[in-house]
Parts: structure tokens; sequence; C-alpha cells
């Protein structure tokens, strides 16, 4: 733990108290913690990272206050120092200074430094004051910086950080227009990094950080025109998860960003973001119905928060002036009630859980949520006598008590079970069950985690993660919808392949019997057969994807709204500038006709940086899904322009609108394709 006079300490744990047990290094001669006769200020020892390899390589990060180098009395450093003995002590001689920022304030310094997984150093950086330079691309206040530190001396530039080869732009750059982002964090389960930005006169905020996102200081404090901008622009800009007003009486007067909780003794908060404001309340990020954010005060105490902090359990604690705290439950944690195997849920066979027991009926979808490629196979269970409600919109209403079923393969194992059940008070929750080595059972999980199956990734949501997809505007259970099982399946039980709704038409568990035939009725296309319409089968790929939360009253951010059921002129996608981050692309739209490398959709798809859609539980791209959107994208197809030529581009895009030419090739530049230039050669 650093301390900001220029101590790094190490600290023995004994159940819930903490002492010093070694100062693990010592900065003062170099630490400045003053200045214009103001002690402190917000300057000091600020932040601690050891590299993911420390034990290998001894690298210890540290961000702090210095006097000035470079014509200004002080200066903000990003230095690394090698520990020669094993992680007991800092060789603090051992100093490369990395980064220097000359400063002319105290004030707004940033600080949390740490390594994501993606084993790359982040630092977030405040504005020092100098407001108008946050959103400006040729300096670092104001952002979040992201560099790699693998090798000695010097850093290098990671060639997917959105503004490298940007003219006029520093390419260290990952994210712009922060006030001062001083507390951040990494979600272990999903890797969303998390940030409290603190705001000036009325706004404390909570931000979801991704590459290339703008966040809109100083025209923007929170989701409000600042009073120096009034009617502001909010293009481009990202909104915050959640803000709050900045009144002590109410709240406080400074946000202090914590951790998303991956504890155990808190089962609750499993998958919760906890953050708090200085003066000593404590917050969990809930949200409603409806996806929308409900934070909760948990805590209310009179000491000032100075920061969190959460040990390799995932538990989280908070310091205040000269105390570290565990937030714990405030009374013993009920035991669960819910079976901790899957062999005694009732739902799978009890001798062999990889088989479903007597009550499930399978069932398969037409357009299947990407899942990193891993084999899937479903169930669904409606109590005794009940039946399923069609809505209008085509999705199902399942009764109370209603459970559905998913396994996952990687390579043919089973690595987990999700169930999803409806409980008494109506509505759903999400259960996660982890299988064993030896494929014998699964067993439940109190909270995300990530391991590594079959020599790939594979994350297994938390409790609140599972209902952050299976949104309630998108009716909980996403692929029980008519166009989805507008389909045959096999039925091990009988023999039979038949068309799904017939089937379940036929053994009465619909609650109004089918008045027209599935011919007639709705149906997604399966994206990975060609044989179907490149228009349906993208749609249909975006509506099992995307959907259940780019929808009416869901919790998508931006105008989008990908059902299957809309055209695609009515999607408020084409040709619509993003809302939320522009990840640094050139000019771009959510989808750019002709231009996939202009389409915000396709960026998401792509990327596994934060902001990657699907946001969860994906380590890996879906190149089938991407190559299709792309394809579409490029096609314009179903958005008012022919393809006379049949190449594959639109003619409002085509370079050669009459001539195929598939490679779109233009040798000299000139607009006309080689395929249909007289002189492509200038």
């Amino acid at each position: 733990m650093v301390n900001r006079q220029g101590y790094v300490n190490r600290y023995q744990r004994s159940g819930k108290s903490f002492t010093v047990a070694a100062t693990f290094g010592d900065a003062r001669d170099r630490v400045l913690t003053a200045f214009n006769g103001v002690p402190y200020g917000e300057m000091g020892l600020l932040g601690l990272a050891l590299h993911p390899r420390f034990v290998d390589n001894g690298f210890v990060f540290l961000y702090y206050s210095a006097a000035g180098t470079q014509g200004t009395a002080v200066e903000a450093r990003l230095s690394r120092f090698l520990s020669r003995d094993g992680g007991l002590t800092i060789d603090m001689s051992s100093e490369e200074v990395l980064i220097r920022t000359p400063r002319t304030t105290q004030y707004h310094w940033g600080g949390t430094l740490g390594f994501g997984a993606d084993g790359l150093l982040y630092l977030g950086i405040g504005e020092g004051n100098y407001k108008t330079k946050s959103p400006l691309l040729d300096n670092l206040f104001g952002k979040m910086i992201r560099i790699d530190v693998d090798a000695a001396p010097g850093y290098r530039i990671p060639p997917a950080n959105p503004y490298v080869g940007t003219l006029g732009a520093l390419p260290e750059i990952y994210a712009s227009g922060f006030r001062n982002p001083w507390k951040w964090s990494f979600d272990r389960a999903s890797g969303t990094l998390w940030a409290g930005d603190v705001g000036a006169n009325d706004w404390e905020e909570i931000n979801h950080v991704v590459k290339g996102g703008k966040y809109g200081w100083p025209t923007r404090e929170g989701a409000h025109c600042t009073a120096a901008y009034p009617g502001c622009s909010t293009v481009g800009l990202i909104d915050p998860v959640v803000e709050y007003f900045h009144d002590p009486s109410a709240a406080g007067a400074a946000v202090i960003g914590g951790y998303v909780y991956s504890g155990t003794s808190i089962p609750s908060l499993a998958g919760t973001y906890l953050y708090a404001d200085a003066y000593g309340k404590v917050f969990a990020l809930r949200y409603d119905s409806l996806g929308k954010p409900a934070p909760q005060l948990l805590v209310e105490s009179s000491p000032v928060v100075s920061t969190f902090a959460q040990d390799e359990t995932g538990e989280i604690y908070l310091a205040t002036a000269g105390n570290v705290y565990l937030i714990a439950p405030a009374a013993a944690p009920q035991p669960s009630t819910f079976p901790e195997r899957l062999s005694l849920t009732g739902c799978m066979n009890a001798s062999n859980p990889a088989l479903p027991g007597p009550a499930l009926i399978p069932y398969g979808v037409n357009s299947p949520l990407w899942s990193d490629g891993a084999g899937k196979e479903r169930w669904f269970a409606l109590p005794d006598g009940k039946t399923i409600l069609r809505q209008p919109d085509g999705d199902w209403d399942l009764p109370v008590g209603s459970v559905t079923v998913k396994s996952f393969r990687i390579k043919g194992r089973l690595v987990e079970t999700r169930l999803l059940v409806r409980h008494d008070d109506g509505d759903w929750a999400g259960y996660s069950y982890e299988w064993n080595d030896a494929q014998t059972d699964a067993f439940l999980l109190p909270a995300g985690k990530v391991k590594t199956v079959e020599g790939q990734q594979w994350t297994y949501p938390s409790r609140s993660q599972c209902l952050g997809c299976h949104t309630e505007a998108a009716g909980r259970t996403l692929g029980l919808e008519t166009a989805q099982l507008n389909r045959d399946q096999f039925y091990p039980g009988t023999g039979r392949t038949a068309n799904q709704l017939s089937t379940l038409d036929a053994i009465g568990m619909f609650s109004a019997p089918l008045t027209v035939s599935p011919s007639q009725m709705d149906k997604l296309a399966d994206p990975a057969n060609t044989a179907q319409g490149l228009e349906s089968r993208a749609r249909s790929y975006l509506h099992a994807n995307c959907a259940m939360c780019h929808r009416p009253n869901g919790p998508g951010q931006g105008p989008e709204d990908f059902r299957y059921s809309l055209p695609t002129t009515s999607i408020n996608a084409v040709n619509v500038i993003p809302t939320q981050s522009s990840f640094g692309l050139n000019d771009p739209r959510l989808i750019y006709p002709g231009k996939p490398e202009r389409s915000i959709v396709s960026h998401r798809l792509q990327t596994l940086e934060l902001g990657r859609m699907p946001p969860l539980g994906t380590a890996m791209v879906d190149t089938g899904g991407v190559a299709l959107i792309n394809q579409w994208i490029r096609s314009a197809l179903g958005m008012g322009s022919p393809d006379s030529d049949n190449d594959g581009f639109a003619d409002n895009v085509d370079n050669c609108r009459s001539t195929p030419n598939p490679s779109q090739l233009d040798t000299d530049g000139d607009g006309i394709g080689n395929m249909c230039d007289a002189d492509f050669n200038n």
C-alpha cells in the first residue's frame, strides 16, 4: 500500500486486522508533497503496480508528484523500479522515469496504476486544472493511457491503441475527456474498466472506459453541459453509467471508484460494482427491472473514504485516514438453499447430470448467440399444468416455476451448465455450474470466474451478469421466442424430427393454440447458411447477439434497435453518428453503408478490447459473424440501393457499377475501379 508521503508498506493481515509488516520502498527523497505553500493538495505518492510477472522480472511501477525538471516547479512521474531481493524491498536507486508531465498546479493528478488482462499498463491522469487540454489529443492531461512495459529500458506503444498513426495525437492515449479519473479498476470476470471521475461543482460520475472513448470534460460534467458551454454538443461523447449531484448533504463531494465484487462472503453482491463518495457513503451499482442503473446505499459512515482495495479472493476493502476496513455482511449470511451440485437440482439425470431429466424439453434456435465457438445443448421445463403465453412481439412469457437449462461444450468437453429460474416473486435468476475435470458433476459457482479450458479462456458469469444479457426488455429467456424456435428439432424421446412450434402446440404447451401454420410465421435465418438471403442472415445475427439490449427499454446505450422484426431502414443505425465511443475510427457511423471499416457495429464485433459486443462472456472474435456483417454492410442490401453487377457491392458504393469488381481495386485512386477504368495507371 502506498502512503502519500512516499512510503510503500507491506501489510500483514490477521483476521480482520492489518498491521504494517515492513517497508517495501521509501520514495520520500523524491516525492514532492507541498507546492506554493499548500501541503499535499492532491499530490504525493499516488499509484503502485507490480508487473504481472513480478516474480520473474521484479518490475515495480510508481506514479508520484516530484520537483519539476522541464521548466515547471512540479511534474508527474511514472517510473519503473526493480526489486532485486525476491520482492522484499524496492531498490530505489534503480528508478527509470518513463513519463514526465510538467505541471503548474497541485490539483487533479489522477493516480491509479494497473495492468489489464492484456498485460498492458494503464494509468489514469487528471487534467491538472488545465480544463481545455482534457479533450485534446496532443497532451496527456485528462487521459487514460496504455503502454507496454514488458521490456526495459523505456516502453512500447501497443499497436492497437486508438490513436496510433493519428497526426498530432499522442499514441499513449487510450481514452480522453476526463477531469480526474483517480480511482479505477478492471472487472476480473468481464474485463470492463470502471472509473470514478471526480466532478467540479455539480456532478460526480462513474464511467465504463473504452478504447478511444471521449468523456466530455470540460464541455460536460456527468451528462450535463457545463456553465461555460451551454448547449454543448454531445456527438461522440460517452454518457456516464451513473451520476449523482455534488451535494455534501445528499451524497458528497468526490466520487471514489471501487471494484466489482467477486468474493463469496456476500453472495447478494456477486458481480456488483461498489463505489463511494469521499464523505463515507458506499454504494452498490444495482440495476432496476428495465436494466437501468439504480445505485443502492450500502454503508454510511463518518470517516472520509480515500480508496478501495480487492484481495485475491475478490473481497473488497476500503481505507480511510489510518484505517482499513473489510466490507462484510451485516449479519452471518444465510446458507444457500439452491443445490450445490447439478445432479441435485432435479433438472438433470441424477446419475448422469450431463443428460436431461424427464421434465426437460429439448429445443434449438435458428440464430444462436456467439459463445466463443462452444457447442450448446438447450432444454426448458414448465410446472405441471402451466403454459406459455406468446407475446404479440414473438417473445414468450414462461410461468413462475419455469426453468431453462443450457450446457456448453468446448471440443466436446462439458465446461458449464447454466440454469435460469423464474422464482415465486416473478423475476428470474441465473445460476452457473462449473463441470469438474472428471466430467461426473458440475458445482454451483457463488460468483463469476475465468479459467482456461481446452486452451481457451472461458468466462463463467456472475448471477447479476446473467440478467445483464437476459434483460427484462427481451423477455429474460432470449432464445425462447417464436422466430427462433420456428425450425425442426430432433426429439430423442420419440426419435422424431418435427417443427418445434407444431410439436409444442400439439402437446398443449401454449396458452392459446396456433391459428396459422409455422410456415406463415416469423422465422429467423441461420447466419451460417449461405443458401439463405444475406439480409435476413445478417439481421438475424444482430437480433440474436445485440437486440437483447438494443431495443426499446433495453439497457443498451445509443439509439440502435436491432430487433429482426424491423425493416433495416428503421433500426436507427444506418448512417447514424455514434453517441458513444468512436474508437478512433475515421468519420464513423453506427453502420456506414459500403464501409465496414467506418462502421462501429463491425468494430465492436471485431475487437476484444473494452467496448466489444456482446460485452460479456466472450474472449474470441466470431470471425464468421464479422465476415457476415461486413459483407452485408458492403452490399448495402436492404438499404435502398441495388447491386446491378451482383459483385457484393451496392451501386451507391461500388466503384464499377456495371462490371463486377469484387476486389474494388482502384490503382490510380480516381474513384473508378480497375475493372471498368480505361486508364487505371493514370
